[in-house]
């Protein structure tokens, strides 16, 4: 009894530790990449949000910029990059995620062939969130989830509030909570 209860113990700590490791960053800048072919939009913020359309623990991410700027839809521009393999059709994108993410803002999903977008942010980890200012400078880089896959109030979140209500945002970097965008068995 005692090497099961040591053993379901080491199970629920190594899923906790799992569940609150963040996902490799990226730095490539404070401006928009020029040879990006994603528009900036040139009087609102410019969120974008870069996916690994298998990815369960960006579920999370989607709700979460759902649940907080659905309703700011005329106040920003949302870009949603789902990373998609060269060798591979649109339709291997087509999850669960891509359809939450394709209700929550319509027309938003674009997929990002070989993650080359998402190279040019600087996003590696799934749910990577960037917020750009109409010139270009970027507001905001991290997650919006406190950890893989659990949703409520956080840092990112609330610095997206911010850029989006136009108020100067006290969080510039948070940690992103996800899995690799480009898996090495897709």
């Amino acid at each position: 009894m005692a090497a099961w209860g040591i053993t379901v113990l080491g199970g629920v700590l190594a899923v906790t530790a799992y569940s609150n490791s963040p996902g490799a960053q990226q730095d490539t800048g404070d401006e928009w990449p020029a040879d990006s072919t994603i528009s900036l939009h040139s009087d609102l913020p410019t969120i974008l949000l870069f996916v690994h359309p298998k990815c369960p623990c960006s579920l999370a991410t989607v709700r979460e910029l759902q649940r907080s700027l659905g309703n700011d839809s005329d106040a920003m521009s949302i870009q949603i990059g789902l990373y998609g393999p060269e060798d591979r059709d649109d339709s291997w994108t087509d999850t669960r995620l891509k359809k939450l993410a394709e209700q929550a803002f319509a027309d938003s999903t674009f997929v990002d062939r070989n993650g080359t977008e998402a190279k040019r942010f600087g996003a590696i980890t799934s749910g990577h969130v960037l917020a750009f200012s109409p010139t270009g400078r970027c507001l905001f880089r991290g997650g919006v989830t406190s950890a893989r896959g659990h949703e409520g109030d956080n840092l990112g979140l609330e610095a997206l509030r911010q850029i989006v209500a136009g108020t100067p945002n006290s969080c510039t970097t948070t940690p992103v909570f996800g899995c690799p965008i480009a898996a090495t068995n897709e």
